[in-house]
């Protein structure tokens, strides 16, 4: 893809129910309606949740369209407090009519503390955990996005293919490769989710730049309000940077597993426990930790060495090894039957190509890990970049695995399975 401008990708979270709206359960982003609440004297914050981390991500197959690594934002902040001592009841004046309405025939009230609110009727929203509310969402938010791609002259290009958008629940990251372009479609995405009634929280809302050689861009007012323009974010655990790259991500894993093995440190020091025990206890609280998000990492010589000394570190911790023992990382993986972190992660990899592998061939991955590049692009100047692919065909090409049969491979998921984890144990 040959272009000069710098590929932007948008973050575009929290789409919630404007404050008329009437809340139903505790764990919603949408805001308790203050009339029904005037016999409550105590003030409620609002109520939000924590969604489930996704752990599926794209990785970086070729770095012509950067934008397509990038994860959502996570927008999402919970008062833990509030949900401790506020809890929304509802009760049913009469049966569930499936033909109309969910919130027909029901009412509701807040609690705080010991005190209760008077009882409201519903008139928008469903039920607390009713399973037709993702359902209900998703109807809406997909009717927005159409309209707004339709609409807008977002995307990036490559190869005869053209990404639009990257969706999780009520975030929504919309790509462009001119910035004019990602503006007008954001104003057109908050005129469609208002025509539903939902609005969008400009002040989560992030715009990121994936080039690491042009200026950030500067993001003009979007209907009246200023969104922020960001070199990098966190996205469920994950670090998006500008130059998309690891390395930010990797280091800040090591620090959140660092913390996580400190926080065990009892356990380490306790002689009740045997060996395996504590290493069951390593692998579950602490490893799960480091890797969280690591088959999608493109990694340097710097990043596995990084890696694997911390894992070291630590079994040499959990065995009570000094450093004037004099005693080898080799002898501790023996005695540990541990494998070194870097060639977990390359299991990983492999497990994530051959989950790609076997999806339906209309889905966006596919068509990214199929598409080739326009034959007029080329690489910036310099030594190229160590991608994704790369890494993982690596592997593969020493595994024996032809390139051009690895396809027929990973339809079989358990010698594709047997096949990964033999590459794991190559050195």
């Amino acid at each position: 893809m040959a272009t000069t401008m710098p590929v932007v990708t948008t973050t575009v979270p929290a789409v919630t129910y404007p404050p008329q709206a009437v809340t139903t359960s505790m764990t919603t982003t949408r805001t308790v309606e203050t009339t029904a609440l005037s016999s409550v004297k105590t003030a409620l914050p609002a109520v939000t949740t924590t969604r489930p981390a996704s752990t599926t991500k794209i990785p970086a197959f070729t770095d012509a369209i950067p934008a397509v690594t990038t994860t959502l934002l996570d927008m999402t902040t919970t008062d833990k407090e509030f949900a401790t001592s506020v809890m929304i009841r509802s009760k049913r004046l009469g049966n569930l009519n499936q033909d109309t309405s969910t919130t027909r025939k029901t009412a509701s009230c807040v609690r705080v503390g010991t005190n209760y609110s008077d009882w409201f009727t519903l008139l928008s929203g469903v039920r607390q955990g009713c399973v037709l509310a993702p359902t209900l969402f998703n109807i809406a938010i997909d009717h927005v996005m159409s309209r707004t791609v339709g609409r807008g002259m977002c995307g990036v290009t490559y190869g005869q293919h053209t990404f639009t958008d990257m969706d999780y629940a009520d975030d929504v990251a919309l790509l462009a490769e001119l910035f004019d372009a990602l503006v007008s479609t954001l104003e057109i995405f908050s005129a469609e989710s208002q025509n539903l009634g939902l609005e969008v929280s400009w002040l989560k809302t992030k715009v990121q730049s994936l080039s690491d050689f042009l200026d950030q861009p500067t993001c003009p007012p979007i209907n009246g309000e200023s969104v922020e323009v960001v070199s990098c974010f966190t996205y469920l655990g994950s670090v998006i940077t500008q130059d998309c790259k690891s390395d930010q991500d990797v280091k800040r894993r090591l620090g959140i597993a660092s913390a996580a093995f400190a926080s065990l440190s009892r356990v380490w020091r306790c002689k009740h426990l045997s060996r395996t025990a504590k290493l069951k206890v390593y692998n579950t609280l602490v490893l799960s930790v480091l890797l969280y998000g690591a088959e999608s990492w493109t990694l340097t010589k710097s990043l596995k060495q990084k890696l694997d000394s911390f894992d070291s570190q630590c079994l040499r911790s959990i065995e009570g090894i000094r450093w004037q023992d004099h005693v080898t990382n080799e002898v501790v993986r023996h005695t540990t039957n541990q494998i070194p972190v870097s060639q977990k992660i390359t299991k990983y990899q492999l497990n994530l190509l051959g989950h790609i592998s076997r999806a339906t061939p209309t889905q966006e991955v596919i068509k990214l890990i199929t598409s080739v590049p326009d034959s007029t692009w080329r690489r910036p100047r310099g030594r190229p970049r160590s991608r994704w692919e790369d890494q993982v065909f690596n592997v593969l090409d020493t595994t024996g695995v032809s390139r051009s049969d690895w396809r027929t491979l990973a339809e079989n998921r358990t010698s594709w399975r047997d096949m990964s984890t033999a590459a794991m144990h190559l050195p």
